[in-house]
C-alpha cells in the first residue's frame, strides 16, 4: 500500500523501517529504486537493526541514509535534510 501510494504521490523522502508488515523495508527500498518514477525519493532506513552487515544490506539495497534508534529528532532531521538536497533535480 505504501508503495503504491508512493507511485502516486513522488514524495520527495521514505522513512522506512526493516521491520514492516507484509514486506521488508529492504525489500520496498529495491522496489523504490526500481520505479524511474521515484528516482527523486530519497529513502532513510529508520530500524533498530544496528548490526555492521544491516547497514551495508540497507545501502545494498539503494538506501540514501541509515539511522538506528533509538535516535537523536534533530540528527533525523538533518538527515532528512540532506537525502532531499542529494535527491533534488537538477534545475
Amino acid at each position: 500500500a505504501g508503495l503504491s501510494a508512493a507511485l502516486k504521490l513522488r514524495p520527495d523522502i521514505a522513512l522506512l523501517d526493516w521491520l514492516l508488515p507484509g514486506r521488508s523495508g529492504v525489500e520496498v527500498c529495491r522496489a523504490v529504486r526500481a520505479e524511474p518514477h521515484l528516482a527523486h525519493t530519497a529513502v532513510i532506513m529508520v530500524t533498530a537493526r544496528d548490526q555492521e552487515n544491516d547497514l551495508e544490506w540497507g545501502y545494498a539495497c539503494g538506501a540514501d541514509d541509515y539511522v538506528v534508534k533509538p535516535f537523536l529528532t534533530g540528527d533525523l532531521l538533518e538527515r532528512v535534510r540532506r537525502a532531499i538536497e542529494r535527491r533534488a533535480p537538477a534545475q
